[in-house]
């Protein structure tokens, strides 16, 4: 597709690193223009636009905080109605400034897309939510779904089969995905740089210490494992620290390391150090350190509330969805130990990974964007 002239708006949240590099190749075939809704995320997580290089054009509107949730931008009407769009794009559908967007696209009488990054079905959901989440999505023309949850999910709310388009959400480049494994020796050498224990294998986990991602789990299953030539690193920061660091203690697990939020030419030291990931969350609407583990050539290994877990895991290929509800730590200890005996999965993972990149989910758009703006000539 050559670059087209016509106007797109996409309206998002918070101007996040991995989707900078995604609308900066976007608007190289489309007029792009992307709006901010928030500077700030959960725990203070912040990113400076200004940090970045970009190449379109971006916007980020000042916010009322109305409730710890629940956030509002008070001149977004006016500016939907001072600048003229041909096409709109949500991020979401359930925040109060993408629903405006949405029914000021409806009532403009261009065309509609809204994203979904991932979803569960929740079957617990009250009638009266789920009816409006229903009347919200019927708002679209094409709905964007990042896997096959995400799809799911639009299915139980009554989205048109027809109108849902699968793409691949990712956070790396083509040429972050490794040609091959790293070899054992490299992998020794690159533990011992981080001060690991190179002669020991690895399991990663990265994440907030928060309860939703369920690490609780992973320091159980260290300490069944304390005999064994595992090492647990944990990296990551939040309201959880100071227990698991007394679990830690408490119990002498010298197995088990915590590391603080890294840089990404660091933590990339740390996947290539490792064996392992596992991302045990009690609920990850994807989970982009899967993507990440998988360019590195990891297995890994989730929970089955992992959304990235059903597109980038073969279940026994490159990995395990392992059930939390009722665990089994030494089964799981075992299951660790049998991934390092099988190579193929280092494969099988760069196999994934490939197919999962910035380039291929900007080509994904591309080729939906042209068919719903050559619906507009």
């Amino acid at each position: 597709m050559n670059k087209t002239d016509k106007r797109i708006l996409y309206v998002t949240n918070l101007p996040a690193p991995y989707r900078v590099e995604f609308f900066n190749d976007l608007s190289k075939y489309t007029a792009l223009t992307v709006l901010y809704l928030f500077e700030k995320g959960e725990y203070n997580r912040s990113w400076d636009i200004t940090d970045y290089d970009h190449d379109y054009t971006y916007e980020v509107l000042p916010e009322v905080k109305l409730h710890q949730k629940i956030r509002y931008n008070p001149s977004l009407h006016h500016y939907l109605k001072s600048h003229e769009f041909d096409c709109y794009i949500v991020g979401s559908y359930t925040g109060i400034g993408e629903i405006i967007t949405m029914r000021y696209a409806r009532k403009a009488g261009k065309p509609l897309l809204i994203n979904s990054d991932g979803g569960f079905i929740n079957e617990q959901e009250s009638p009266l939510k789920r009816a409006v989440k229903n009347r919200l999505l019927a708002m679209g023309d094409i709905h964007l779904a990042s896997g096959i949850n995400a799809e799911k999910t639009l299915l139980h709310h009554n989205v048109d089969p027809g109108k849902i388009v699968r793409y691949p959400f990712s956070s790396i480049r083509d040429a972050e995905v490794l040609k091959a494994p790293v070899p054992e020796t490299e992998r020794q050498a690159y533990a011992a740089s981080l001060g690991l224990p190179s002669d020991r294998m690895i399991v990663l986990s990265i994440g907030q210490f928060i309860t939703r991602k369920n690490l609780a789990y992973l320091l159980n299953t260290a300490l069944v494992a304390r005999d064994d030539q595992i090492q647990f690193v944990f990296i990551g920061e939040g309201p959880l620290q100071d227990e698991y660091r007394s679990f830690i203690d408490r119990h002498t697990l010298t197995n088990v390391t915590l590391v603080p939020y890294q840089g990404r030419e660091t933590l990339w030291t740390y996947y290539r150090a490792a064996h392992l990931l596992m991302l045990m969350s009690w609920m990850d609407t994807w989970g982009l350190v899967v993507n990440e583990a998988i360019a590195n050539g990891l297995p890994v290994v989730t929970s089955p509330y992992v959304g990235a877990s059903y597109d980038l895991i073969a279940q026994n290929e490159n990995g395990y969805i392992v059930g939390i509800d009722q665990p089994d730590y030494q089964q799981m200890r075992d299951t660790i130990l049998a991934i390092r005996e099988d190579p193929d999965m280092n494969r099988r993972s760069l196999e994934i990974a490939r197919k999962y990149t910035i380039e291929q989910e900007v080509a994904a758009h591309v080729d939906i964007l042209q068919q719903v703006l050559k619906t507009q000539q």
